[in-house]
């Protein structure tokens, strides 16, 4: 395949952006829950709906204060990732990951904006992980887009040596004894709360259900990406 060219996205890297976010919005959550204690008024809770939709809606200009931008390129054998600081354009650090020193990777995005997650598990045993947003698309395709049209295509060149889809732990084998513990688990919670609090039997089913559908979620992404590789599952 013919060298891509460069297409920018924006890049987290800093630590502090985390714990400011996880400061904030724990100390907002604790101080509305004891107004709300204090008072006896059901408007808090209102108010603390209102608290938690604000970083949601207000995201890119939270972030930006502690993002870089970055930027991409795919080669027939490897690709490149570089920083660049967001208000100088000035290049800051750039690594060059070769296909056949990629062992497996795994993918994930949000559905209500374009973050993305790339993580890569290297033969050395070493992981690398870059979440971004806010990717300008080239031709209606993005960094995961080909990022895997490229590793589909070497993989067809290096038949028996390529690169492959890390399974999360419950698309592996080791995850069903977890799986049956879980279960029985949650059935006898059911039945518990069943016979003695039959008024919060909406708890543990809607637990059950949370359960049931992240487990759905994790095989039915793996395979999807398995298939888009064009790899037996």
């Amino acid at each position: 395949m013919e060298n891509s060219t460069p297409i920018s996205a924006f890049i987290i890297k800093s630590k502090q952006y985390k714990k400011i976010v996880l400061t904030c919005l724990t100390g907002g959550i604790i101080a509305l829950m004891f107004l709300a204690l204090a008072l006896h008024s059901p408007l808090i809770l209102a108010g603390l709906v209102i608290f938690l939709t604000i970083p949601v809606i207000f995201a890119d200009q939270i972030r930006k204060p502690f993002s870089k931008r970055i930027e991409f390129i795919f080669y027939a054998d490897k690709f490149s990732v570089t920083l660049f600081n967001i208000n100088t354009g000035e290049k800051e650090a750039e690594n060059i990951y070769k296909f056949n020193e990629i062992e497996s990777f795994t993918t994930s995005g949000s559905s209500r904006n374009d973050s993305k997650e790339l993580t890569l598990y290297l033969t050395d045993d070493s992981k690398i992980k870059y979440a971004f947003y806010g990717q300008v698309d080239r031709n209606n395709m993005n960094i995961i887009d080909l990022f895997f049209d490229y590793i589909k295509a070497y993989n067809n060149a290096h038949p028996g040596s390529g690169v492959t889809i890390h399974p999360s732990y419950f698309a592996t084998r080791s995850s069903r004894s977890t799986v049956i513990i879980v279960s029985v688990l949650i059935a006898v919670f059911i039945t518990i709360v069943a016979f003695l609090i039959p008024e919060i039997i909406s708890l543990p089913l809607g637990v059950a259900g949370f359960f049931y559908a992240a487990l759905l979620g994790s095989v039915l992404s793996y395979r999807r990406q398995m298939k888009a590789l064009g790899l037996r599952q």
